[in-house]
């Protein structure tokens, strides 16, 4: 499969977008590297948020603090 001049540009953007989260103070940022490393494809649907959001990984340490869309519903019980 030949790469053009374009899909290099997506695999430009997705190694700037970890190495700017990756170069933030304190967790947060370096949370949301990884998943972008691990979970995001530039030739996918949807923005990387939506595709963290996505990942089903339930195993993963990383799962519960992945970031995602603000959303109305409550993620776990805090009964």
């Amino acid at each position: 499969m030949k790469l053009t001049k374009f899909d290099n540009g997506r695999f430009e953007y997705r190694e700037k977008l970890i190495a700017n989260h990756a170069k933030k103070a304190g967790l947060r940022g370096k949370i949301n590297a990884k998943c972008i490393e691990c979970i995001y494809c530039p030739f996918s649907e949807g923005t990387w948020r939506k595709q963290v959001q996505d990942c089903n990984s339930t195993a993963c340490p990383l799962w519960d603090v992945r970031p995602t869309m603000y959303d109305t519903e409550v993620k776990h019980d805090s009964y």
